[in-house]
């Protein structure tokens, strides 16, 4: 009786001592989130300010108290100021998003530490996996996973290392792969780089580091690993590339992949995060103008190589299409109608990267990408000058074979 009672005792106490942990957690997730937007608010950087707003507006409940303070400071016409933070003032702000991801990220993994000694298994899972989604390299949690870092995938099971690390190899890729045609796969990946950097100049940076490429054709062990990645798409999904990990991962087809691995290049390119935290509405996760997301994808991806030059090619819009509020749609909405949408995006794309404002396109693409971009002001009206319907050579891309992408 008394081992019992003693027993119980100890599992309240593991409780409540997980319940407080779990509130420091959550005061730092939102106050601090809080905090950063009126640091981005003061120093100019008045899009990020909205965002950290957002990020608490949306998760918490309303009627919280968190939920109305972030609501209170969305108030007001401040939210429609250009940024005018120079780069010294962004780089501070990447670095302080950095450090609240870290804290957050401890802070998880205290809270794992309690559950794990207090026997709350189900609650030391969750924690564990939280842990790694706020920091994608905590060491701690990663030593609990029994993992270990690869180059350009990341952190992997322990007993998969050499797997992990005899894979195929190209210039700028690392390949994962059950399939017998990875080095055609590898080539095309490296024609896909080469028109991303081309059509982009030096808009985006050329990280140093091969990109980490999963693509298998056993669906078993594509779940398997899917499963495990931090904040990756619902069981089911054919094809994705994470934000977190910085890896494209496909059982789907060559054209797919090459699309995940568009998304990577422009992510590795404008500066990943590592934390689930900082990409909150950006990128593969804004709010409005989701379709540069998808249509650059889709453009890079089903472009060919003729005569050495890229040929892009899109097909018609819908009649009468109104393109103010497809540009407004953020990835929810988007994806509500994924295959029309996917063909609008890349249609608006392409016949903006063939018309007279391709340059002021490709530059909002960088400041999308920055979590700065504006379409209006950047490049104005739309121009769809260059029917979409209607392949076009561009000839400044220039490739040393005539093979298709």
């Amino acid at each position: 009786m008394t081992a019992l009672l003693l027993a119980s005792l100890f599992l309240q106490d593991a409780k409540a001592r997980f319940a407080e942990a779990k509130d420091r957690l959550n005061r730092h997730v939102w106050e601090a989130r809080l905090d950063l937007g009126d640091w981005c608010r003061e120093k100019g950087l008045a899009g990020a300010a909205v965002r950290h707003y957002e990020f608490v507006r949306e998760r918490v409940p309303a009627g919280h108290p968190y939920a109305g303070r972030a609501i209170r400071k969305l108030n007001g016409s401040w939210k429609s100021k250009p940024d005018t933070a120079d780069e010294a003032i962004r780089a501070e702000h990447r670095r302080r998003c950095e450090a609240y991801a870290r804290e957050a990220a401890e802070r998880a993994f205290a809270c794992f530490r309690i559950a794990k000694e207090g026997g709350l298994k189900d609650l030391a899972t969750r924690a564990l996996e939280q842990t790694v989604e706020f920091d994608v390299d905590h060491a701690g949690a990663r030593g609990e996973r029994d993992e270990v870092r690869v180059d350009g995938f990341g952190w992997v099971p322990r007993a998969e290392e050499k797997e992990w690390r005899e894979v195929e190899r190209s210039e700028h890729f690392l390949l994962y792969t059950d399939r017998k045609d990875a080095r055609a796969t590898l080539d095309r990946l490296e024609r896909v780089y080469k028109a991303f950097y081309e059509l982009m100049g030096d808009r985006f940076t050329r990280p140093q580091d091969r990109m980490g490429v999963c693509w298998l054709e056993n669906a078993e062990a594509f779940e398997r690993i899917r499963a495990r990645v931090p904040g990756a798409p619902a069981a089911g999904s054919m094809a994705f590339y994470s934000t977190v990990t910085h890896v494209a991962y496909c059982v789907a087809d060559p054209t797919s992949l090459a699309h995940e691995v568009t998304h990577g290049l422009a992510d590795r390119g404008a500066g990943a995060f590592t934390s689930s935290l900082l990409c909150a509405g950006l990128r593969g996760d804004a709010r409005r103008d989701y379709w540069v997301v998808e249509g650059l994808a889709c453009a890079l991806a089903e472009a060919r190589i003729e005569g050495g030059r890229a040929i892009f090619s899109a097909g018609a819009l819908p009649a009468g299409f109104d393109s103010a509020p497809f540009m407004r749609m953020g990835v929810t909405e988007f994806l509500r109608d994924a295959p029309r949408h996917y063909s609008i995006a890349q249609a608006l794309v392409v016949g903006l990267i063939l018309g007279p404002r391709r340059e002021k396109f490709l530059d909002f693409v960088r400041d999308f990408y920055d979590g700065r971009g504006d379409f209006a002001r950047t490049v104005g009206a739309v121009a769809l000058e260059a029917d979409p319907r209607v392949a076009k050579i561009v000839d400044a891309f220039e490739f040393p074979s005539a093979e298709d992408i």
